[in-house]
């Protein structure tokens, strides 16, 4: 297991006591929204720890949330997954149709390298890298971050996997699950030190709700978790066990 789970949280520790950070004030790093969104968005029999299968009642939004997305591009199990084309780390262009037409993919999208819930599911799937390998899947992780960003958590974190720049923003809005903060909070993170019109490909302060899906070899979506709730991210387990049920024999 990694042990440096927490170690993006001092790269914002600008004139501040790391302590602090990690012990009071990370969870101000990340936005406050409502939380979960309905069933819909969950796996049709999901675990304890994710979305219920009953639709939630509605949660009284956080003071300084932001305007809730529109939800109409949200995609369920048994979608065919839109055309996405990111940036790898040397800025060149890599189309998700050749991926997943050798092999089933799990793609999660991540909000940025610089979010502590981020790095720690970046980590949990490097974890289960030699399991998702051995079932013939790949993992491939997207964020809106530039290239050189996504470089910078590769390295940082020892990622093994493909990680992938969402550089215009369009694949979150294809997936539905695009949002741009608003200006109190945008302060609050440039307080922090994290200025996403820096640090996006796009120079935006647009973000994605976390999300992770099990895309087959024809595109369609076979699992799906989606949670506007920053710190609850899919449980890669019942993920890896998704992946096992489709049966996928890889070719020798």
């Amino acid at each position: 297991m990694h042990t440096r789970t927490w170690q993006s949280v001092a790269l914002l520790a600008t004139g501040l006591n790391a302590a602090a950070l990690v012990g009071c004030d990370s969870k101000a790093l990340e936005l406050p929204v409502n939380k979960p969104f309905p069933s819909t968005w969950s796996t049709p029999a999901p675990a304890p720890d994710v979305a219920p299968s009953t639709p939630a009642k509605p949660v009284a939004a956080k003071q300084d949330a932001p305007p809730a997305p529109a939800r109409a591009a949200v995609l369920n199990v048994g979608d065919k997954l839109p055309n996405l084309t990111f940036k790898n780390a040397q800025n060149q262009d890599v189309n998700l149709t050749a991926p997943y037409a050798e092999q089933p993919i799990v793609l999660t999208v991540y909000r940025g390298g610089w979010s502590p819930y981020c790095v720690t599911n970046l980590e949990q799937w490097q974890d289960k890298l030699e399991q998702v390998t051995a079932l013939g899947a790949a993992i491939i992780a997207i964020s809106p971050e530039s290239p050189q960003q996504v470089a910078t958590t590769v390295g940082k974190d020892a990622l093994a996997y493909t990680v992938l720049s969402d550089s215009t923003g369009s694949a979150i809005k294809a997936l539905g699950l695009a949002f741009i903060l608003d200006d109190t909070t945008q302060a609050k993170y440039k307080g922090f030190g994290v200025d996403l019109s820096k640090l996006n490909a796009d120079g935006t302060w647009e973000l994605p709700h976390s999300a992770t899906y099990v895309v087959d070899t024809t595109g369609v979506i076979r699992y799906v978790y989606v949670n506007e709730d920053y710190e609850t991210r899919a449980n890669v387990d019942e993920v890896v066990a998704a992946i096992s049920k489709m049966g996928f024999v890889p070719a020798n």
